[in-house]
């Protein structure tokens, strides 16, 4: 039993001195026959009522206790503790999916209606007379009151289903509120920054996240994760989570197109980690992507790919998306001056040896530099397979490369080389 207090703070009570905290935690519905008219004036410390209690005491709960007290106080339905944390909010916490379904049936059948003369909370039935005169006004009234029970936030700025998504064992409980909520109503972030999307698949709970995503309501559900601007995806992405990203794919392709707050898209995530199965995998839905520019430097995930030495990644967007082959950063490198930059021979080989790319090679960058002229300023000696190969490429390569004057430096070092340049070239990295 807790020791927390649980005492009735209703002014003129009789029995104010007396420890309701284990009959609220067993349920024992008797024992408040005193407090009948004021319950919601029944609260510990901390602000938990009746129901906060027992939902919170880690035995067999009692539907019907719930019930007893709600039909008697509805305010305490929905009354808040210190934590801003209703009692659905309570339930959805501990993964008591039965208690939240009838938390719900009693938000439909009840409606608090607070007398203005008296200033206590009456009890209206939506199924009497008048109502059922106007069957679709009630049923409207009760959605209402239930989805105002649904969207309550704590001080963490949290619903019951943000709750409810960082739980394992709360299935069940996102099915029961997808299923009562307004296709058009997003839930939003909390205070940091974090969707009941993002908090399910930040807790790995792919049960929860497919539920999410293949619930009629999901369109309810905001795919942006965090202030920074990325998106679940982004997320999936990092983390080689192919399922969930499959998943995110054909639920809303669209954020594949999403930038983060410098640009970067999936793909530009997929290609830095030299993922080719998660690069192919974004690719298939939508080869467009691979044209898209990071606002860092006009970088494409192509680029990124390139200058890390992921030679797969690299030759996986080479094959799947030809167009995005030309483009240049803002400083006017095209994939092959970043394949210069990777010091990888498997990346510049890959380049030198797809006919269709040969053009690459007298691209000039804003510094009027060609990727042969880049390589020869960073003092890289020929390496073999350019030395004995005997294609168009290699020998116009070996052409530039030797009329340029021996003691040619370049001015600039490039973007993201932070290491000292070497003098040969990695042999691979992949």
């Amino acid at each position: 039993m807790s020791n927390t207090s649980l005492n009735c703070t209703h002014q003129g009570c009789p029995y104010t001195g007396d420890n309701l905290n284990e009959a609220a935690e067993r349920g024992r519905f008797n024992q408040f026959k005193e407090h009948l008219d004021h319950l919601d004036s029944i609260v510990a410390p901390d602000g938990n009522t009746i129901l906060h209690i027992h939902l919170s005491y880690q035995r067999e709960i009692s539907t019907d206790f719930i019930k007893q007290v709600v039909f008697k106080c509805p305010r305490l339905l929905s009354q808040e503790n210190c934590d801003g944390n209703t009692p659905l909010h309570i339930a959805a916490s501990h993964g008591y999916t039965d208690v939240v379904e009838e938390l719900i049936r009693l938000a439909e059948a009840l409606l608090d209606a607070l007398d203005t003369q008296s200033g206590e909370v009456a009890i209206k039935i939506l199924d009497n007379e008048e109502d059922i005169q106007s069957g679709e006004m009630a049923t409207e009234r009760a959605m209402k009151a239930v989805r105002e029970m649904l969207r309550k936030v704590n001080k963490k700025g949290e619903t019951a289903l943000h709750v409810a998504a960082r739980n394992g064992r709360s299935l069940g409980i996102v099915k029961a509120i997808l299923s009562k909520e307004d296709p058009q109503f997003t839930y939003s972030a909390n205070n940091d920054g974090e969707t009941p999307l993002y908090l399910a698949f930040d807790n790995t709970w792919t049960n929860i996240v497919a539920e999410l995503l293949n619930n009629p309501n999901s369109q309810s559900l905001d795919y942006r994760s965090r202030e920074r601007g990325d998106t679940v995806l982004h997320t999936a992405v990092k983390r080689w989570d192919t399922e969930i990203v499959c998943m995110l794919l054909e639920k809303q392709s669209s954020l594949a197109k999403i930038g983060d707050v410098i640009g970067m898209t999936p793909l530009h995530y997929a290609a830095l980690q030299g993922s080719s199965s998660m690069v192919a995998t974004l690719l298939d839905k939508d080869k467009s992507i691979a044209c898209i520019a990071s606002e860092l430097q006009d970088i494409t995930a192509l680029h990124l790919a390139a200058i890390q030495g992921h030679k797969h990644a690299m030759n996986e967007i080479i094959s799947k998306c030809q167009d995005c082959c030309k483009l240049t950063d803002r400083k006017g490198n095209n994939v092959l001056h970043h394949a210069v930059y990777s010091k990888s021979e498997e990346v510049l080989r890959a380049i030198l040896e797809n006919s269709s790319l040969i053009s690459l090679i007298i691209r000039k960058d804003n510094d009027g530099n060609t990727p042969v002229r880049v390589f020869k300023g960073l003092n890289i000696p020929l390496p073999s397979f350019i030395l004995d190969g005997n294609t168009d490429a290699f020998i116009l390569w070996k052409k530039l490369y030797y009329e340029i004057p021996k003691d040619f430096t370049i001015k600039s070092r490039f973007l993201w080389d932070n290491e000292d340049t070497s003098d040969v070239m990695k042999p691979g990295s992949e």
